[in-house]
């Protein structure tokens, strides 16, 4: 189970030389750096469209696929489709003040391996787009990340998850031109459009997955009641080959070599574990609670992530298939 401590800190930003090329930014995905970016009828600022007035505004989650880029004497626009939250697109052939978005260069090749002006497709109903800062705080970084020493780690208590603090950004959520290469003609249409999203607040991920000795802290201060039925996969190879530990509950069989038993907990998940191994046979009624008693014992607000909140960690700044490239053959040496 991985999760996330939502992070308060204070924010300091230096000033850049930015070198602008207006021709660079044709054929990118731009995100609002703020609610107030407009939508604009035509290269003006005070164009507002009218779809786009009164209550309406873009919030953080929305992306535009610009296609022109319009310099003149009030500023630099770019001319292109407005997409949803769930990458739908919301208006066709509308104007943005560039100065109000990010933008990375993208492609067709982009967007899914889809027509740049074909963006219509319905993304994945449970997609959640990251849109605020959680009201929390956290502990002092303790020291660097050793795979990646320009991130800190920190930990709350002596049997808290150690922390991995992720820096902001953007990245592009969804399927692109390597997980179709992958995939081998697998349908990932609920992957579809990719579009950008930007995850605008601090945030920290557990480093590794809940141990079982971790969860089991939480079991023994607080006497919580755990365990009931669990799915599990029987081994199909090694010294556990087609044997598993429980009572299967009968009738419950949905897929070839996967049992639901009725007597699983975390320290019993059909095998027999140690305190070092991931915590597993756990609900997300227990999850939560778990989570909201390490939030109260820390005075610290951690929770589950957001899908794009994971796929934003999971990717760790790559747009190919797996993080360390998209061949299959690397799978076995990366774990």
């Amino acid at each position: 189970m991985l999760f996330l401590s939502s992070l308060k800190r204070c924010l300091c930003v230096s000033a850049w030389l930015v070198l602008f090329c207006a021709s660079c930014y044709a054929g990118s995905l731009c995100s609002p750096k703020s609610n107030n970016a407009r939508i604009l009828s035509r290269p003006s600022p005070n164009a507002i469209d009218p779809q786009w007035t009164g209550d309406s505004f873009i919030g953080i989650g929305w992306s535009f696929y610009l296609y022109q880029t319009i310099k003149g004497p009030t500023g630099t626009f770019g001319k292109g489709n407005l997409h949803g939250t769930r990458g739908g697109i919301a208006q066709k052939d509308v104007f943005i003040l560039l100065s109000e978005w990010t933008c990375q260069k993208s492609g067709p090749e982009d967007v899914g391996g889809i027509d740049a002006g074909d963006l219509s497709q319905p993304a994945n109903e449970n997609a959640e787009v990251a849109a605020s800062t959680q009201s929390a705080g956290t502990g002092a970084a303790e020291n660097d990340s050793s795979d990646h020493p320009s991130l800190s780690t920190f930990k709350d208590c002596d049997h808290c998850p150690e922390m991995v603090v992720l820096p902001t950004g953007n990245f592009l959520m969804g399927a692109g031109p390597d997980d179709f290469k992958i995939a081998g003609g697998t349908p990932l249409n609920d992957e579809l459009p990719r579009h950008l999203v930007t995850i605008s607040y601090p945030l920290a991920f557990s480093k590794f997955e809940l141990t079982v000795e971790e969860f089991a802290a939480y079991v023994e201060e607080t006497g919580a009641q755990t365990g009931g039925e669990c799915e599990l996969r029987i081994p199909e190879t090694g010294p556990g080959a087609g044997r598993f530990i429980g009572t299967v509950k009968q009738g419950a069989e949905r897929y070839p070599g996967v049992v639901t038993i009725v007597d699983g907990d975390f320290r019993r998940p059909g095998a027999n574990v140690n305190d070092r191994q991931p915590a597993t046979c756990i609900s997300r009624r227990e999850a939560e609670a778990y989570l909201e008693w390490l939030s109260q014992k820390t005075g610290h607000h951690y929770r589950l992530p957001s899908e794009s909140e994971w796929e934003y960690a999971a990717r760790a700044g790559s747009t190919s298939a797996f993080y360390f490239g998209s061949s299959r053959r690397a799978l076995c040496a990366f774990g």
